[in-house]
């Protein structure tokens, strides 16, 4: 019944705390006395559910013919009364029925916190509800002003409106959530690749059999030593040829100098020996005649 009702334009402030009050009886179906039978059997025999075979909550009310409705005095009520706040739809034939259930339910004093302790009946632009000087309500699981929630009014444009741009926020939403799942989907192939690989390694005993790179790099360097030696020694073999070379040359040299050195003593013996017969011959030369002489000389 709540397209039949509607707060007040000028009542606006407390049309988040009217739509809680009269949530419960806004949803509720009113049903004339002629179709009651039909509707309550209706009822009886199948099992209430919504389009996703869940089962739902149904409260209606029987209303009577309209002669044997009474009518209610809202002028009698409190300008502050939440009644007065309501507006019913004028065309409806359930008008004189809804003022009287609203004046009998919901004749609460719409107030301020100081007033709302004071009052027996009343409530807050906040929400909270006081029947009686005991019992006290204050429903916060749906937010006061979320017009998705709002069942009161012969208009429903702003709640679509409030709908779609609750829709739109969960696209939004859903795709940045997508995308985080894709990354953390991501991640945990990752970690499905690194268990694998841990696992792989764990059937591995020697640490050399997975250091392949290490083994790798010492076999290249001992490839590197071989071929250095190798080229060593071929120097070394060179410098050994030159050097037997220079010791053949040596022993020649030597076997010169042995030689010019015989040549020298043979020379020295011959200087000794001519030295020797020097004397012998200056005196030859004293008794020997011109003639002779000439004949040295010669």
């Amino acid at each position: 019944m709540g397209e039949l009702l509607q707060v007040r334009s000028e009542d606006k402030e407390w049309e988040g705390a009217l739509e809680r009050l009269l949530r419960g009886f806004g949803i509720s179906m009113l049903v004339p006395d002629r179709y009651y039978h039909i509707v309550s059997g209706f009822i009886n025999a199948n099992k209430l559910q919504d389009n996703r075979h869940k089962g739902i909550r149904l409260e209606y009310f029987r209303i009577p013919e309209e002669s044997k409705q009474y009518n209610t005095l809202v002028e009698d009520l409190s300008p502050s009364s939440a009644v007065n706040k309501i507006n019913i739809k004028s065309n409806t034939p359930f008008h004189n029925w809804l003022e009287k259930e609203l004046v009998r339910r919901f004749n609460l004093q719409c107030v301020s916190l100081n007033e709302f302790q004071n009052v027996s009946d009343g409530i807050t632009k906040e929400g909270q509800i006081k029947t009686g000087r005991l019992r006290h309500v204050k429903d916060d699981r749906r937010d006061l002003w979320d017009r998705r929630n709002f069942i009161l009014g012969w208009s429903n444009k702003e709640k679509i409106q409030a709908i779609q741009a609750y829709l739109k926020s969960l696209l939004s939403r859903y795709e940045i959530e997508k995308n985080e799942i894709k990354e953390k989907s991501k991640a945990i192939d990752l970690c499905n690749a690194t268990l694998s690989s841990l696992m792989q390694i764990k059937r591995f005993q020697d640490w050399n059999e997975l250091n392949w790179q290490q083994e790798t790099e010492h076999i290249s360097h001992l490839q590197k030593e071989k071929q250095e030696l190798s080229e060593s020694n071929n120097l070394i073999k060179t410098l050994a040829e030159q050097q037997k070379q220079m010791e053949y040359k040596e022993s020649e040299l030597r076997n010169h100098i042995d030689k010019l050195k015989d040549n020298r003593g043979r020379l020295n013996n011959q200087i000794e020996t001519a030295h020797n017969q020097l004397p012998e011959l200056q005196l030859q030369s004293i008794v020997c005649s011109p003639e002779d002489k000439s004949i040295f000389l010669f």
